[in-house]
């Protein structure tokens, strides 16, 4: 029997809790402010690992190739600030968080905010950034304080939300009713060649309404960054929410002995554990490379030792769904 199976009856109180929520903002009891500006929201049911920063990293390429004035609004999730921060050319990791960072780095030309009050930083944007006309907000299907204009639910294919169950149990952060409120549905991190069949059957499943969108897409991994010379001995580290497809890439690019080591999501780096990382990739040979995730880069430095870090970078495919975009536009 599945350990986590053990925690059902806290799963059933999380339940009771998460329903009593969502009871008083669906009475009027607890006031749910409509976003000041027009916000997609991009968020999930499940915790970690769906795929939400490629997606967003897609929605910002294509609405700005439409001549919108994007900007993106995140919690800033593990950063060491308090309050609303603005990203700017000199802020780090720690001032606004990995994944924002990341984004950032691809698109430093859009503002990005980062804040738990989803309702002040919304306010923000619209009073100090007028040329805004869409805000991209990331991870906030379960922040009921904001409605925004368009949802857009992120699934992991490998992780059905219909065969799931509430924490601590499973990984659904709320019952997967919730999928009710989404206009659009993104099974995401899909096998490439996914039959027309199969994808038939998973719409079945989630037993979407009329005016859901469903869409399924999958991860490619594109071009290493970081190192200029091509090796044969590499290192791989992943502190990402489900590590697996990372690692399956790595395997198959430098061998399928290749060391991998997965650490927790959003994973700060300590002394020992880079020391750790050193010996090894020492052990592997003058020339070895680190390779990482782009979100693990932001943490860490270019090298470690003699060693070059470097990250795969990754790209979304649309596999199947509506002939519009994920957003209409």
């Amino acid at each position: 029997m599945n350990a986590r199976k053990l925690l059902l009856p806290i799963s059933w109180l999380y339940g009771i809790a998460v329903d009593t929520i969502g009871l008083l903002y669906d009475s009027g009891f607890k006031k749910a402010i409509p976003a000041p500006v027009r916000t997609v929201c991009v968020g999930n049911l499940t915790v970690g690992g769906t795929g939400k920063t490629p997606i967003t990293e897609y929605l910002i390429d294509k609405l700005q190739s439409h001549g919108l004035k994007v900007a993106m609004l995140s919690r800033g999730y593990r950063r060491k600030t308090k309050g609303l921060q603005v990203a700017t050319e000199h802020s780090t990791v720690y001032d606004i968080g990995d994944e924002p960072m990341q984004i950032h780095k691809r698109h430093p030309h859009i503002p990005i905010v980062v804040d738990g009050d989803r309702n002040r930083a919304l306010n923000y944007i619209k009073q100090n950034m007028p040329d805004v006309n869409i805000v991209i907000m990331d991870d906030g299907m379960q922040h009921r304080s904001t409605i925004a204009s368009e949802y857009i639910l992120v699934c992991d294919y490998a992780r059905p939300i219909y065969n799931d169950t509430l924490l601590p149990a499973g990984n659904l952060r709320e019952h997967w009713s919730a999928r009710r409120r989404a206009n659009t549905i993104i099974v995401n991190k899909c096998p490439l060649n996914i039959s027309e069949h199969e994808m038939s059957e998973i719409k079945r499943k989630l037993k979407l309404d009329d005016r859901q969108r469903l869409y399924f897409t999958g991860i490619e991994y594109q071009e290493l960054i970081g190192s200029d010379c091509p090796t044969h001995k590499a290192l791989a580290i992943a502190g990402i929410g489900r590590p697996a497809p990372f690692f399956e890439e790595i395997r198959r690019r430098y061998g399928s002995d290749t060391e991998c080591i997965a650490y927790g999501d959003h994973h700060k780096f300590t002394d020992k554990e880079l020391n750790t990382i050193k010996d090894k990739l020492d052990a592997l040979g003058d020339e070895s490379i680190l390779i990482c995730t782009e979100k693990d880069a932001q943490r860490l430095s270019n090298k470690i030792g003699s060693h070059s870090v470097c990250y795969l970078r990754i790209g979304l495919r649309i596999l199947g769904g509506p002939s519009f975009d994920i957003v209409e536009i």
